[in-house]
């Protein structure tokens, strides 16, 4: 019997979609993140290439955990210890890791909660993601206000990820210059 691999349904063997997630179905029911243990999520990821998704307090990085089981999204939540950085953080930090073939779509769930919450960002004449803003080679990080250079990818104050390179164009840059 098919199952769909998003509402975990069981149709019968004629079907081929399913017909309230309109996907195609499997003909094994897919592993259900939603109830893993952290041990059989870090085997789920073993061999897989991670990615850090953000860094943050712990209770930030437990929401996103969630928020990603919830859309099935397998992640580890791991320590973060800076082997460069100055010792003696007042505030443990923590990862939220996801296999690097998820990592847009993790990305893309976290944009669209963002919207979803900060919907005045949405309306914001910035850039293409609607989340940061140019000033003089410089960006203002959308959560704290912090002013971060042009290529950063994280905010260091607040963890916001940022994207490749802070979302800044290069050749728009160049095009200014000349």
């Amino acid at each position: 019997m098919p199952f769909c691999p998003e509402c975990r349904s069981e149709y019968v063997d004629s079907m081929a979609m399913c017909p309230v997630c309109d996907v195609p179905l499997q003909q094994e029911l897919p592993a259900d993140v939603r109830q893993m243990s952290s041990d059989e999520l870090r085997e789920a990821l073993s061999g897989k290439e991670l990615f850090t998704l953000r860094r943050g307090n712990f209770d930030h990085i437990r929401e996103l955990h969630l928020l990603l089981l919830e859309n099935q999204i397998a992640n580890l939540i791991a320590e973060y210890s800076p082997d460069d950085g100055p010792a003696g953080h007042y505030t443990q930090m923590y990862d939220i890791l996801v296999a690097e073939d998820v990592a847009q779509d993790a990305v893309a769930l976290m944009e669209h909660q963002w919207l979803a919450s900060h919907p005045e960002t949405a309306e914001a004449d910035k850039n293409a993601l609607g989340l940061v803003q140019e000033e003089a080679g410089q960006i203002i990080c959308p959560a704290c206000e912090s002013t971060l250079p042009a290529n950063a990818e994280e905010c260091p104050e607040c963890g916001l990820y940022l994207g490749p390179a802070g979302l800044v164009d290069e050749e728009e840059e160049e095009g200014a210059e000349e």
